[in-house]
């Protein structure tokens, strides 16, 4: 699928090229909503949308520190409580205590990480 708004940069090219290299260089995205050329397809607007917002992730961190603070026993700041923080950086822990629901094997999950 091509944009035809895109066909005036075949000749023109990009206007700032340079300067947008020193601003970007040391940029990377990483994770589910990052995207390279070298990965063979175009995603899609709502694909790249909706990543960004967490809106299809039931373990963005917003929604799983909102669990956490559902959890009577897990002090807000405590120990345990930041422990589960730094553990939800990685997307595994967070979709494991997701899908762990009860909150008694969510505290042993995140004691026993």
């Amino acid at each position: 699928m091509e944009n035809p708004d895109a066909s005036k940069f075949r000749t023109k090219g990009l206007r700032s090229a340079d300067q947008l290299d020193i601003l970007f260089r040391d940029v990377a995205a990483t994770g589910e909503g990052s995207w390279a050329p070298s990965m063979g397809f175009i995603p899609s607007e709502d694909r790249l949308c909706d990543s960004v917002d967490g809106k299809n992730d039931e373990s963005s961190i917003a929604k799983v520190i909102k669990m956490l603070r559902g959890i009577p026993e897990i002090e807000s700041g405590s120990e345990l409580y930041m422990k589960a923080v730094r553990l939800f950086l990685k997307k595994e822990n967070k979709e494991t205590f997701v899908a762990l629901k009860d909150h008694d094997l969510q505290i042993m999950f995140l004691e026993q990480a």
